[in-house]
């Protein structure tokens, strides 16, 4: 008998440049923070960054990330994202997140 629960592969977002930490890796759908803030999945300890800067949202393997109204930004690509504005995520794209 075939299963029928879905085979999920990890999302695994590493950074690539400011301090080091290891990559973190997302199994499950939900949405997850980037910011100061220590709750955040990826906290980042610099003053550019907003205490919730974006939003990573993990939805039937599909990985997107919203700018939270951040006060320094966030780039995909190079692209800058609107305050609130929601943008697909890719292998391989490359996020800015403060100036």
């Amino acid at each position: 008998m075939a299963s029928t629960a879905a085979s999920i592969t990890p999302v695994t977002i590493a950074v690539a440049s400011g301090p080091s930490r290891a990559p973190v890796q997302l199994r499950d759908d939900g949405d997850f923070t980037i910011g100061r803030s220590a709750e955040s999945l990826l906290s980042l300890d610099d003053a550019a960054v907003s205490r919730h800067h974006a939003k990573l949202s993990l939805r039937s393997g599909r990985l997107s990330i919203t700018d939270l109204d951040s006060t320094h930004g966030v780039w995909v690509n190079g692209v800058r994202l609107e305050p609130g504005e929601e943008a697909p995520m890719h292998d391989r794209d490359l996020v800015g997140i403060g100036p």
